[in-house]
């Protein structure tokens, strides 16, 4: 799916056949990716500069940890 926008850049969007939204490119022409675990769950987003932040799931579906690009954690 593609959104035009009034000075013709256009932002592109890719979804799974979960609805998860898998990429997304930017008008500036940079990609952002998201990954998703078995279950459903992100596990990870790249930004449109390479830069990753990972998610950490417990065993009962609880957001326990971000790993964000520079390696600390929240």
């Amino acid at each position: 799916i593609g959104v035009w926008y009034p000075d013709h850049s256009c932002q592109r969007l890719v979804w799974n056949e979960r609805g998860q939204l898998l990429e997304e490119q930017l008008p500036n022409g940079g990609i952002k990716r998201y990954r998703y675990d078995d279950i459903g769950r992100k596990i990870s987003q790249e930004d449109e500069h390479g830069a990753l932040t990972q998610f950490e799931w417990d065993d009962v579906g609880r957001l326990v940890q971000v790993v964000l690009p520079s390696g600390d954690t929240r």
